[in-house]
């Protein structure tokens, strides 16, 4: 599965809203879209010992899914994805 390098950013949450340039969004999946290891126990885990991968919401690039990982106790958004 791949995922369009695009133009165009999410920056809207699930009511409409504008979100903050610097958001976060734990996406776990890589730059091409597919599923990661980091996925903080399928989102389950708040754990700071696990890892989990996160993009930026004002990117629109690869960042926007796979920009970098950190621990499952940050509060992030989350983005789903459906193949």
């Amino acid at each position: 599965m791949a995922f369009a390098s695009g133009n165009v950013t999410l920056i809207v949450d699930e009511d409409g809203k504008r979100v903050a340039d610097g958001d976060r969004v734990w996406t776990g999946t890589a730059t091409d879209g597919s599923a990661l290891i980091g996925d903080c126990n399928h989102w389950h885990s708040g754990s700071s010992s696990l890892l989990g991968w996160y993009g930026a919401v004002n990117a629109s690039g690869v960042a926007w899914t796979g920009n970098a990982v950190e621990g499952c106790d940050a509060t992030n958004r989350l983005y789903c994805f459906e193949k």
